[in-house]
């Protein structure tokens, strides 16, 4: 299977979030048995696309004060 950097993307928002269901670009969902799976197919994606990767993926949030 060919990956593209959307793939990455979407593992990296899946693993931030604790999810083990990821939904590519294609429309595909698709629920791995752990994280650790995951965390193995975000290494293997990066590895196929050329990225060096930090240890962890890193997510931007926002807070809202009133």
């Amino acid at each position: 299977m060919s990956f593209q950097q959307s793939d990455l993307t979407a593992i990296d928002q899946a693993l931030a979030l604790g999810a083990n269901e990821v939904r590519y670009a294609d429309g595909r969902l698709v629920r791995y048995r752990t994280l650790a799976d995951l965390w193995a197919l975000r290494r293997r994606v990066a590895a196929e696309l050329g990225v060096t990767l930090d240890s962890a993926p890193r997510v931007m949030l926002a807070e809202q004060r009133r």
